[in-house]
């Protein structure tokens, strides 16, 4: 309704069933699927990985937080100046010293997954109750095993936030990456789409990112009630 009402040409903004008709039933639709496709595989796996990396750094982090909390208040500022700076001016930098391989894709989506979740992590494992870490210390637990057999199992809705907070970035993250340094995957496929002038394709693109992060997300959600609720299920037992 909003292209229809703006008049945008329909050769530039695509509805919906634009994008259905530009994938599956214009004369070029069979090359488009093939681009689209070939563009995913690329992608989704680095995706994958981009986010493993990133909630596993963020994890890290937040309990050494714990562990070791003058060692963190070191790094913050660090983290802090990588976060504000915009990728477009951190991307070419990190291409001269990564190169344009799967490290830099990495790199850019760790920078943009990793401190949400570090954040949403510290705060779940600040908020377990000090009486729930008693237990064991009074038993003569170690740190980390106090943090092993209490603080984390307490944490795990956090984990599951920061994991929803991280799969649409990780996504963001790699598709910037392949725009502007490594020439791959469905952010490449963008940019030579607009450089071709290939609107159907821009709009398809767009519109598979956005579902991709849905699925991803209800995935995670999934995950986290069914975990959860057996989780649960033991400790009523």
């Amino acid at each position: 309704m909003f292209i229809w009402g703006t008049g945008v040409p329909a050769l530039i903004a695509k509805t919906p069933l634009g994008v259905v008709d530009y994938l599956f039933f214009s004369p070029a639709s069979a090359s488009a699927r093939s681009r689209l496709l070939e563009a995913m595989g690329q992608t989704l796996p680095v995706t994958a990985l981009g986010m493993v990396a990133g909630l596993g750094f963020a994890f890290l982090l937040a309990i050494s937080s714990r562990l070791f909390p003058r060692a963190i208040r070191a790094f913050m500022p660090v983290a802090l100046v990588t976060q504000t700076m915009p990728l477009v001016a951190l991307t070419p930098l990190l291409v001269l010293v990564l190169g344009r391989g799967m490290s830099l894709t990495l790199w850019v989506t760790i920078s943009v997954t990793f401190f949400p979740a570090f954040v949403t992590l510290a705060q779940g494992i600040a908020l377990v109750p000090r009486s729930a870490q008693d237990v064991p210390r009074a038993y003569g637990a170690s740190a980390w095993t106090e943090m092993r057999l209490v603080t984390i199992p307490a944490s795990l809705p956090y984990l599951f936030a920061a994991t929803r907070l991280t799969v649409p970035r990780a996504l963001l993250g790699v598709m910037i990456a392949e725009w502007l340094a490594t020439g791959k995957g469905l952010g490449n496929l963008l940019n030579q789409s607009r450089g071709f002038m290939d609107y159907g394709m821009i709009w398809t693109v767009a519109a598979v990112s956005v579902l991709l992060s849905v699925v991803f997300y209800q995935l995670v959600v999934v995950a986290e009630r069914r975990v959860l609720r057996r989780l649960g299920m033991q400790t009523a037992e």
